[in-house]
């Protein structure tokens, strides 16, 4: 994780499911930086979560939304 940024402001890195992804990309092509298994984790399930509840609430309003937009 990115040392520049402060202490109490870490846990908005894990709530975000796109830093794991630029963290490891940070990794891989400067090598350096830091991505712990639970920051992975909280990445994976969080994008599932959005994922399923996109799935479930475009499967509720796909009759509608063309009529709304």
């Amino acid at each position: 994780m990115n040392s520049t940024v402060p202490e109490k402001y870490k846990w908005v890195f894990y709530i975000n499911p796109l830093s794991a992804p630029i963290e490891l990309f940070r990794i891989w092509v400067f090598g350096s930086g830091y991505v712990s298994a639970d920051m992975i984790t909280i990445s994976i399930v969080l994008t599932l979560i959005f994922f399923f509840s996109g799935l479930v609430m475009f499967n509720k309003y796909e009759c509608s939304f063309v009529d709304v937009i």
